[in-house]
C-alpha cells in the first residue's frame, strides 16, 4: 500500500472451490447446509415469521438465528437472496447502541477454470480501535477458516471444525492474553 491509509470498515475474501455454483450458493442459503461447514444450529425464518423447511434456500426479508459451536450466537437478517448468485445479510451491530448493522455479501461465479468462485465481502464496520480486533481482524481470520472449511466440506467431505465448546472457544480467531 503505497501511502493509503488501511481501511478498517471492510475486507474482502475469496476462494475457489471445486463444485457447481448452485451447490456453494446453497451451502449457504439452506439450513441444512450451512451447518455443515460453518455453524452448529440455523433456523431461517420467513418475514412472516414462518420457519423455512431445512433444504429451503432463504429468501430477502428472511430473517436467521445462528448458533456456534462455542456456545456464541448470532441473529440477523437477509437484505439480498439471488439464486445461486448472491446473498446479503447483517452481522453484528457496527456500534453498540446505534443500530446500525455490519453487512455481508456473498457472491457465487463460475470461474474460466470450471471451478466456483466465492467472494464475500464485510463492510459497514465502524473505524474504531475496539472494532479493529472485535469485528476487522476476528471476522477476517474466521471468514479465511470458514470459506477453507467450506471447500474442505464440498470437495473432500472433510469438516475441520473443533465440536467441543470448551475448545472451540480456546481456538478461536482471536483471543485476548
Amino acid at each position: 500500500m503505497t501511502g493509503q491509509a488501511y481501511d478498517w470498515t471492510k475486507f474482502k475474501k475469496m476462494i475457489f472451490i471445486d463444485a457447481q455454483p448452485e451447490k456453494v450458493y446453497q451451502a449457504w442459503a439452506q439450513p441444512a447446509e450451512i451447518v455443515k461447514w460453518f455453524i452448529a444450529e440455523a433456523e431461517y425464518r420467513t418475514a412472516e415469521g414462518e420457519l423455512r423447511r431445512e433444504n429451503e434456500c432463504v429468501q430477502a426479508g428472511d430473517r436467521y438465528y445462528w448458533r456456534w459451536h462455542q456456545d456464541l450466537s448470532m441473529k440477523g437478517e437477509f437484505s439480498a437472496a439471488e439464486e445461486n448468485r448472491y446473498l446479503a445479510f447483517t452481522f453484528g451491530e457496527k456500534e453498540n447502541g446505534t443500530g446500525e448493522m455490519i453487512r455481508v455479501s456473498v457472491r457465487v461465479t463460475q470461474a474460466e477454470d470450471g471451478r466456483t468462485a466465492l467472494e464475500l465481502l464485510q463492510d459497514n464496520m465502524a473505524d474504531a480501535l475496539a472494532s479493529y480486533s472485535g469485528w476487522h481482524m476476528s471476522c477476517n481470520l474466521g471468514w479465511s477458516f470458514f470459506m477453507t472449511n467450506l471447500k474442505a466440506y464440498l470437495e473432500h467431505g472433510i469438516d475441520l471444525r473443533e465440536y467441543d465448546p470448551d475448545k472451540a472457544y480456546q481456538a478461536r480467531a482471536i483471543s485476548l492474553v
